[in-house]
C-alpha cells in the first residue's frame, strides 16, 4: 500500500468482514471467538505482518484508526 487511503481500505475490508485485531498483535496469535482456532493460517499471518508494516509506513496512528472502525462514538473521529 501506498497511501493512507488505501491502509484506511484495507482495515476496513479487514472490519467488515470479521477479521480486524489489533494491528500491534502478532497475527499469528488472534483467536477467532467463534471457534477458538486462530483466524489466520500461518501464511495469512505472514502476509497480515508485511501489510500492517506497509500500513505504518503510510499512516500515523493505524491503532486509531481501527478505533473509528470499532467504536464509532469514539472521541478520536
Amino acid at each position: 500500500m501506498k497511501t493512507e487511503a488505501e491502509a484506511q481500505q484495507f482495515f476496513f475490508e479487514l472490519h467488515q468482514t470479521g477479521r480486524l485485531f489489533h494491528p500491534e498483535d502478532d497475527p499469528a496469535t488472534v483467536i477467532n471467538s467463534a471457534t477458538g482456532a486462530p483466524l489466520f493460517t500461518a501464511a495469512e499471518a505472514a502476509l497480515m505482518r508485511a501489510r500492517i508494516e506497509e500500513a505504518y509506513s503510510v499512516m500515523d496512528d493505524p491503532c486509531a484508526y481501527c478505533l473509528t472502525l470499532t467504536n464509532p462514538e469514539s472521541d478520536r473521529l
